[in-house]
């Protein structure tokens, strides 16, 4: 199964190993995969990064397994990405929100 975020230019894809139906549960260990593009990555990556330092903020997590949650994707990101250790990464954040802002109407 495949979805994909509203509109033409979404590129943002989710991905399921087998198609869910109604009648049968969905396997625990079925794998979910969620394609990004560069950019959206690395916009993702900071929102993470930054809402992990400051702490939660504004918004009320339920359970602590929704901060386990993102606090796995920050580390799968951080460990996918090179920008971040780049002198000029400000710069590539920048340039990558610009794109993604442009690319949606």
């Amino acid at each position: 199964m495949m979805l994909t975020a509203k509109g033409e230019r979404a590129s943002i894809r989710i991905y399921s190993e087998e198609t869910m139906e109604a009648s049968s549960p969905t396997p625990d260990d079925e794998k979910v995969l969620i394609e990004l593009t560069r950019p959206e990555a690395l916009v993702l990556f900071e929102l993470l990064a930054r809402w992990n330092e400051r702490g939660s903020g504004d918004i009320h997590l339920e359970h602590q397994a929704e901060q386990r949650v993102l606090w796995d994707i920050e580390a799968t990101l951080e460990s996918a990405l090179v920008e971040p250790l780049m002198p000029d990464y400000q710069d590539r954040l920048a340039q990558a929100r610009q794109r993604i802002k442009d690319s949606y109407p």
